[in-house]
C-alpha cells in the first residue's frame, strides 16, 4: 500500500505533510488532589504505572460507549470530557512524548470499513490539554484528488501521483475524490507523531494512506 506522506519534498516515493508543533511553555493550572476522589479499580482503562499515569472513565453512555474521563498523574487529577468506545481491544491507549506530553488515543468509532482514533494531548505538569491542528484540515488543505475511471490522481504540495487500477470500471461505485475519513490511525514516536488516514476510492477499496507528521 502506498504511503502519501505530506510535506514539502518526496522522499523515495512517500509524500508526506510534516507539521510543525510551537506548543505553548508549561503553565501553572490548579488541579485537584487525587484524595478528593475514590477511583474505582473496574474504571481504570488504560495507565502507566511507571510513570504514575492512570485513566478512569467516568460512565458508560450508549451505544457502548465510555463518556468523560479522570486522568490522574501522581497526586493530581483532572477531568475531561472525551469519549471513546467500550470494546475490548479498542480501549483508549496512553504514551508520553518526550516525557513532557502524555497522548492518550481514544478510538470513536470502529466497524467494517471504520476506525476512527482521536489523540489528546496533555501537558504533564499542568494536566492542561494542548490542542494542535486537525489532520484531515490539513489534508483538505494540502492535498488535491480526483477521481476519473479509470485513473486516481493525488497533488501534494505541486507533486502529482497518478494510479491506474484496471479494477476502476464501474464509475457509478466511485467517489469523484479521494475519501479518506473513514480510518484515521495515531502513531507515537520519541519526539513527534503520526496521524495516518487510509485512501478510500469506493466503499470497499482502499489505494494507500495520507500521513501527517506532527513534530516538537
Amino acid at each position: 500500500m502506498k504511503k502519501f506522506k505530506i510535506v514539502s519534498i518526496v522522499l523515495l516515493g512517500l509524500l508526506v505533510i510534516i507539521i510543525v508543533l510551537a506548543l505553548p511553555k508549561n503553565s501553572v493550572q490548579a488541579v485537584k488532589s487525587t484524595k478528593d476522589h475514590d477511583f474505582k479499580t473496574e474504571n481504570l482503562v488504560a495507565e502507566l504505572k511507571d510513570k504514575g499515569i492512570n485513566l478512569y472513565y467516568v460512565e458508560k453512555s450508549d451505544p457502548d460507549m465510555f463518556k468523560g474521563f479522570y486522568l490522574k498523574y501522581n497526586n493530581s487529577v483532572k477531568y475531561f470530557d472525551w469519549e471513546s468506545v467500550d470494546k475490548t481491544g479498542f480501549y483508549p491507549t496512553i504514551s508520553l512524548i518526550e516525557d513532557k506530553y502524555i497522548a492518550i488515543i481514544c478510538t470513536l468509532g470502529e466497524g467494517s470499513g471504520l476506525n476512527k482514533q482521536q489523540m489528546h494531548l496533555v501537558n504533564i505538569d499542568s494536566l492542561e490539554e494542548v490542542k494542535y491542528q486537525d489532520p484531515l484540515d490539513i489534508i483538505r488543505k494540502q492535498a488535491a484528488t480526483k477521481i476519473e475511471i479509470p485513473n486516481v490522481y493525488i497533488k501534494i504540495n505541486n507533486v502529482e501521483w497518478r494510479e491506474s487500477n484496471l479494477n476502476l470500471k464501474n464509475s457509478s461505485n466511485y467517489f469523484e475524490t479521494v475519501s479518506y475519513e473513514n480510518i484515521i490511525t495515531y502513531e507515537i514516536r520519541d519526539n513527534s507523531f503520526a496521524v495516518i488516514a487510509k485512501a478510500q476510492v469506493s466503499p470497499s477499496l482502499f489505494i494507500g494512506e495520507f500521513v501527517v507528521v506532527y513534530i516538537f
